[in-house]
């Protein structure tokens, strides 16, 4: 198994604690321990919790073989094991088939997100030719749309929620997401951008989690999972195939 994974797994480190703002509950794995762990269960897992929300945030960073993006049934096992209400990332080399996805729409008591491991080669944010972003408060949207520009927020320009930049700040479709360059022209500029899903469709205001929901009601992710199904084009033969 090359290095770079475990790179990986420090990035995905200072992506919860630095950037999400999440408290790291696991103990951060030395690199031969972190070998053995992904050779035996093809998964490192990360527990964190989400004061901010008081809810509990699991990270699973999947090996660079397919055990997990062409299995459901290696999907359910792993999903199956979480019973609380919680929010689930999972990072993989390659897209979920969409089998794969369908098992994790099941879970009603997870709100899932799916990443690249592509997404964390490097810390982003970090790097020397991106600029500043931010995620601007609900007042701050109010003031901007109806006070600096007059205008409403499907008029402002469009980022996705899949860009890199949008996941490591953690952005939501409805987001308004400020952004500072510096040129050496014309100094700084600051532009604005709305988040919006991969259907590129209109979006209104990011509607707010309910963190008082308990274990049974739906909170799970379903528009992103079913938009992942919308861009995977697997034949839906292979369900059976797996079966």
């Amino acid at each position: 198994m090359s290095s770079y994974q475990y790179d990986q797994y420090l990035n995905i480190i200072t992506f919860a604690k630095e950037w999400r703002k999440y408290k790291l509950v696991s103990s951060v794995l030395e690199k031969n321990d972190f070998h053995k762990h992904m050779q035996t269960l093809h998964t490192i897992r990360l527990d964190c919790k989400n004061t901010e929300q008081s809810r509990s945030v699991i990270i699973f960073l999947f090996d660079n073989t397919n055990y997990y993006n062409n299995s459901s049934q290696n999907i359910k096992r792993l999903l199956s094991k979480i019973k609380e209400v919680s929010d689930v990332i999972l990072i993989s080399n390659a897209p979920l088939k969409s089998f794969s996805l369908r098992a994790i729409n099941v879970y009603n008591n997870l709100n899932v997100r799916l990443y690249l491991h592509q997404n964390f080669n490097l810390i982003t944010p970090n790097g020397p030719l991106c600029y500043s972003h931010r995620i601007l408060s609900r007042d701050e949207i109010d003031r901007l749309l109806n006070s600096d520009l007059c205008c409403y927020l499907t008029n402002l320009p469009k980022i996705n929620i899949d860009d890199v930049q949008c996941i490591w700040i953690g952005a939501e479709v409805g987001d308004v997401i400020e952004i500072k360059s510096l040129s050496d022209i014309t100094g700084e500029s600051i532009h604005y951008r709305v988040v919006i899903p991969k259907s590129g469709s209109i979006v209104n205001f990011r509607n707010t989690i309910d963190t008082n929901k308990t274990e049974g009601e739906n909170i799970t992710e379903e528009k992103t999972i079913k938009e992942e199904e919308e861009y995977n084009d697997e034949d839906e033969n292979e369900e059976s195939g797996e079966e």
